[in-house]
């Protein structure tokens, strides 16, 4: 599409500065491992990966097993299934989005799909946290992906977007530029209730900047009472 009201597309070209190379895993000592951890307490679940293969893929994970010794690594404020996919990305450099399989239902949503979109937003700011931005554009384009092929927003995504990123994140951007260029007959009144009015407002610059300013014109006629313009 390259009309100009087309949303732009985050894909890693659009990124180069913030590429770093990463070093392939020889596994030369297939015994030393890492624990990463997500939670705290009784519902803590532990992910067992190789030491080199979470060194090579996060510098901050390289860094604290460098400084500390240690072999345990805590992600205390993410979920397990933004983890999941952690650690799926960290063998294959992929990670497996059964929403983009092929025949997937989307015309009955399931709570399925609500909490995979929502891992994808959680994965974002934990590759963001541990420094591996390859992984924050892959999840960009996993969530284009989706959208492109349902058709629709996942409107249940813009408040943890907002809640867990600051003022101009790339996060927030795509899902602006998505809203943007979702058909209005989509959207629900139930949805904009939930939509964070700093979405909203960054909703309403984004479609101002892309107007013409032939398209900015207006008549105050259009606002007068009826009874008024008649007379």
């Amino acid at each position: 599409m390259t009309d100009s009201n087309s949303m732009t597309l985050f894909l890693p070209s659009d990124h180069p500065a913030k590429k770093r190379k990463m070093n392939p895993p020889t596994f030369k000592d297939p015994m030393s491992t890492i624990k990463l951890t997500v939670g705290e307490g009784e519902t803590a679940k532990t992910f067992l990966v190789h030491k080199e293969a979470a060194i090579a893929m996060s510098p901050i994970i390289a860094k604290y097993v460098e400084e500390s010794g240690q072999d345990h690594y805590l992600l205390k404020d993410s979920t397990e299934r933004a983890v999941r996919l952690l650690v799926q990305y960290t063998y294959s450099q992929d990670i497996v989005i059964e929403q983009l399989r092929d025949g997937h239902d989307f015309d009955s949503p399931r709570d399925d799909d609500i909490e995979e979109d929502l891992a994808l937003v959680e994965l974002w700011i934990l590759a963001k946290e541990l420094e591996i931005p390859s992984l924050q554009d892959l999840t960009i384009r996993t969530i284009d992906d989706i959208y492109r092929k349902c058709g629709f927003l996942a409107s249940h995504c813009v408040p943890a977007a907002y809640d867990l990123t600051s003022s101009g994140s790339e996060l927030r951007r795509l899902f602006v530029a998505l809203c943007a260029h979702t058909d209005p007959s989509s959207i629900t009144l139930a949805d904009v209730d939930v939509f964070p009015q700093e979405f909203l407002c960054d909703l309403a610059i984004f479609l101002l900047e892309k107007l013409q300013d032939s398209q900015k014109v207006y008549n105050v006629s259009d606002f007068y009472c009826k009874d008024e313009v008649n007379d």
